[in-house]
């Protein structure tokens, strides 16, 4: 994929917003031992896991979350994903995004839609990805205003305004 590609852009600027969102994260009083962040924390970084796992045709297996002692652990482990993702979008060429994906969880979707979803392409679920950790950072963000803290502004326009800043990893 090019790098000038803006599926390749959502994810550098999704490293940028994660890493930013967690350096608040570690550094906010009572945020290190709050179960709700730490939950969004594991499920965006979960998520994230499990489809690269689909994109590069490897077994979903996911680790437990009470595996992860604390939020450094947690971050940690996000962070893996950030040094296999570019290797993907590297090597995939671009007439493949258009191949569709097989999701195994796709139940969970038949369930709440109450009909068999549509069929979805790697394209399509790369931008979910990115789409899907946004929504989950924004969780992240309202409960540090609930604990007294100021969260971060990691708006994709936000990170274009300021020359694409590369992620400060945590």
């Amino acid at each position: 994929m090019q790098k000038s590609n803006h599926l390749y852009d959502l994810f550098v600027h999704m490293q940028w917003a994660d890493a930013t969102v967690w350096q608040v994260a570690l550094k906010t009083t009572g945020a290190g031992n709050d179960e709700k962040i730490k939950s969004i924390f594991f499920h965006i970084h979960m998520v994230q896991h499990a489809y690269l796992c689909l994109w590069e045709k490897l077994p979903v297996i996911m680790p437990d979350m009470a595996k992860f002692n604390d939020l450094s652990t947690v971050s940690i482990w996000g962070n893996e994903f950030y040094t296999k993702i570019y290797s993907f979008l590297n090597r995939i060429e671009e007439k493949n995004l258009n191949f569709p994906l097989e999701i195994p969880w796709v139940k969970y979707f038949e369930a709440k839609i109450g009909n068999v979803p549509n069929s979805i392409t790697i394209a399509e679920s790369l931008l979910q990805v990115a789409l899907h950790s946004s929504y989950h950072r924004a969780q992240v963000n309202s409960r540090f205003r609930e604990l007294g803290s100021e969260p971060p502004l990691v708006d994709y326009i936000f990170w274009i305004l300021q020359n694409r800043p590369e992620a400060i990893l945590r």
